[in-house]
């Protein structure tokens, strides 16, 4: 047996010709413009591998944040994931935390400007899913991720695999 070195190089590449067409993307934003709230929109992704998931996130949300230098997710949340994600030759720093909340996921461009997301989880069902995309996307909504999830129906799932 082998152990594996303390450090190492856990970088995921995805070439930007990565076919959307069969998932469409479930990304609601809440309007480019002043709101309030803890999140500025929702997200469903399709599956917990997070380095599958986001490039087209990443891509989604650059039209807002510019180049995407940054995603803080909840490690309890999601499967194991590389440190660095590699889109187009650009490299995404990904940065688990068990501590961070499991419904959110933090997204940071360039210029430092945010993005927070509710997650769903995937396997939550589509109309309690729709209404907690809804939810979040008002651009009225100033309510907790948890407190979303829970007035939409989306049942709490075993976040940790």
């Amino acid at each position: 047996m082998t152990s594996e070195p303390h450090h190492r190089d856990t970088t995921a590449s995805v070439t930007r010709g990565v076919d959307l067409s069969r998932t469409a993307l479930r990304l609601r934003l809440k309007p480019v413009a002043p709101h309030r709230g803890h999140v500025d929109g929702a997200w469903w992704p399709t599956s917990r591998e997070l380095p599958a998931e986001l490039p087209g996130l990443i891509e989604a949300v650059a039209d807002r944040l510019g180049s995407v230098d940054r995603v803080v997710y909840a490690s309890t949340f999601w499967g194991s994931a590389p440190n660095r994600l590699e889109l187009g030759g650009r490299v995404v720093a990904l940065e688990g935390l068990a501590a961070l909340d499991t419904d959110t996921v933090h997204i940071t461009g360039g210029d430092q400007r945010r993005i927070d997301l509710l997650v769903i989880p995937p396997e939550a069902f589509g109309a309690a899913a729709d209404r907690a995309m809804a939810g979040a996307s008002s651009p009225d909504n100033d309510h907790l991720p948890a407190a979303i999830l829970a007035t939409a129906g989306v049942r709490a799932t075993s976040r940790n695999r």
